[in-house]
């Protein structure tokens, strides 16, 4: 465990993050975090919502609010390319009434310089 007056975090055997706890004027928050057999993270879950890191190049963002955000990242090779993020929030549920919503679609490019940095 390692603290720093105001974050307490806590880690596991094998060096992974398993949780955050903050303290901020008397509130306390903890965000957790889940791993797969090969170390990969596959979830957070905190106060503002749920993140699923499905693979390296997706995640789904499930907000408190009722918000979601999904994420795709595209690759050439190695080399990150583009995000893709798509935004939203919906009502209704899949067994009762139909789904309605909103989404914004957001396409990141990234370009490397004659460096190598993004």
């Amino acid at each position: 465990m390692l603290s720093d007056g105001s974050r307490t975090m806590s880690w596991s055997g094998a060096n992974e993050l398993l949780s955050v706890r903050r303290s901020i004027e008397g509130t306390s928050t903890t965000t957790t975090f889940a791993y797969d057999p090969s170390g990969s993270r596959v979830l957070k879950s905190g106060p503002s919502g749920t993140t699923r890191y499905i693979s390296g190049a997706y995640e789904v963002e499930a907000g408190s609010d009722g918000s979601a955000t999904v994420r795709n990242y595209l690759y050439d090779g190695s080399e990150l390319i583009a995000t893709i993020e798509t935004s939203g929030s919906a009502s209704g549920s899949l067994s009762g009434a139909p789904q309605t919503g909103t989404a914004e679609t957001t396409i990141h490019f990234t370009h490397s310089d004659h460096l190598g940095s993004g």
